[in-house]
C-alpha cells in the first residue's frame, strides 16, 4: 500500500507539473495545438487502409497481432500497410515544413 501511495503521489505531482508548464507557456501550448492539427490533417489525407492501421497502432496502442486479428487480415498486410502509411505521413509532414 505504501508503494502505491508513493506512485499515486508521483503521478499527481507529474500531472500538476505538466499543467503548470502548459499554463506557464501559452505559446508552447498553441504550437503543440498547431502541430496536432497538422498531424491530424496529414493522417486524414492517407488512404483509409493505411490510416486505420496507424490509428490502431499508435492511438489505440494495439500490437501487430491484435490489429491483424481485429481486421481479419494477414500479419504481413498489417506490417506493409503500416510501413507505407508511415512513409506517406513522413513525406506529407516534410512537405508542410
Amino acid at each position: 500500500m505504501k508503494k502505491r501511495r508513493i506512485e499515486a503521489e508521483l503521478s499527481e505531482e507529474n500531472i500538476a507539473h505538466l499543467q503548470l508548464d502548459w499554463r506557464g507557456n501559452p505559446e508552447q501550448a498553441a504550437q503543440d495545438c498547431d502541430q496536432s492539427e497538422i498531424i491530424q490533417a496529414a493522417l486524414l489525407s492517407l488512404p483509409a487502409e493505411n490510416r486505420i492501421m496507424i490509428e490502431l497502432r499508435h492511438f489505440h496502442e494495439m500490437n501487430y497481432d491484435e490489429i491483424a486479428h481485429f481486421l481479419k487480415v494477414p500479419l504481413s498486410t498489417v506490417k506493409s500497410r503500416l510501413f507505407r502509411g508511415r512513409k506517406m505521413m513522413a513525406a506529407l509532414l516534410r512537405g508542410i515544413e
